[in-house]
């Protein structure tokens, strides 16, 4: 086999998307025809490459929550990345390029919000390590420290989630601090959810960190999260610099796809943004709009492709 991420790339690299509706638009293409180019890519294709199938697909995974055909979706994605990861392997290798540890990042990362178990497992335990020897930065290497963190956030229990706020709580490392808390904010079971929402009000996280907090629990709880921020506008303000004073309470409306959600982010922006922040607001309105019509048009085409293609038929 080549070295990974080496071999010539089977169809053009395209940047990585600079926005959510730059993403949703990846879908609303011909996604059938780009699916089967995600079958017959190779394992050591280029890294550029990988991280583009990587990123349509975390796009593509966004237009299915509380739909049933997601399943077969993240089993799909789970078929086609785990021999990547299994390629570049979990740790560091020497002379290994830079462009290789940021696809291993973004492959752990990707297949834990996939819910490959053996990517889930080996954060758990690699995790379970480096609560028991904290000072050794070899348990958890700075590498994959982030990915790591942040699959084990997801899916945890209250243990764990005790666990990972103990470490934020104890650490004087503000960029551990900051790993900790988004970690945290990553949980996706709802109890846990609402207790990131409250933890990022509040004092232990730096101020900064509070709406990545809020963003990131936006992620798998988005109607949660946006009841939280309308519900506390004044201290979700004073969390916020001016940059973002008036665009963040909107991006949190536009994570979800819940129609009546939609109507109260109009309402929102229509209610609380001056005419002249306005513009660089309503791309969160018309982002949503364009993702609920991907959603309506395209999901049935991409599970259709995902019966006839999805578990047996041969890769490659």
């Amino acid at each position: 086999m080549s070295s990974c991420g080496n071999a010539r790339a089977p169809y053009p690299s395209t940047r990585a998307p600079s926005s959510s509706c730059q993403r949703a638009s990846r879908a609303a293409r011909a996604v059938s025809a780009y699916l089967d180019l995600t079958r017959q890519t190779k394992v050591d294709a280029n890294t550029v490459i990988w991280n583009q199938v990587i990123e349509t697909l975390l796009s593509i995974d966004s237009l299915y929550p509380g739909l049933q055909g997601r399943t077969g979706l993240n089993a799909y994605a789970v078929r086609i990345l785990s021999p990547v990861l299994a390629c570049t392997t979990w740790d560091r290798q020497p002379g290994e390029a830079d462009n290789v540890a940021v696809l291993r990042e973004n492959l752990i990362d990707a297949l834990g919000r996939f819910g490959d178990q053996a990517v889930i497992s080996e954060a758990r335990f690699r995790f379970g390590k480096f609560v028991a020897n904290p000072g050794d930065p070899q348990v958890l290497p700075a590498a994959i420290r982030r990915p790591t963190l942040r699959v084990v956030g997801l899916w945890a229990d209250s243990a764990t989630y005790d666990q990972i706020y103990a470490l934020a709580k104890s650490t004087i490392d503000p960029v551990a601090k900051d790993q900790y808390f988004v970690a945290l904010a990553s949980a996706k079971e709802p109890l846990l959810a609402q207790r990131s929402l409250e933890l990022a009000l509040g004092s232990d996280p730096a101020k900064t960190t509070g709406p990545s907090m809020i963003s990131r629990v936006a992620l798998d709880n988005a109607i949660m999260a946006w009841n939280f921020v309308l519900g506390h506008l004044s201290e979700v303000d004073a969390k916020l610099d001016a940059l973002q004073r008036y665009s963040f309470v909107p991006s949190i409306g536009a994570q979800s796809l819940d129609l009546a959600v939609l109507k109260e982010l109009r309402n929102f922006i229509d209610g609380n943004v001056p005419e002249g922040n306005k513009a660089q607001v309503e791309r969160f309105y018309a982002d949503m709009v364009f993702r609920l019509l991907v959603r309506a048009q395209r999901v049935p085409e991409i599970d259709r492709w995902i019966q006839a293609n999805g578990a047996n038929r041969p890769l490659g």
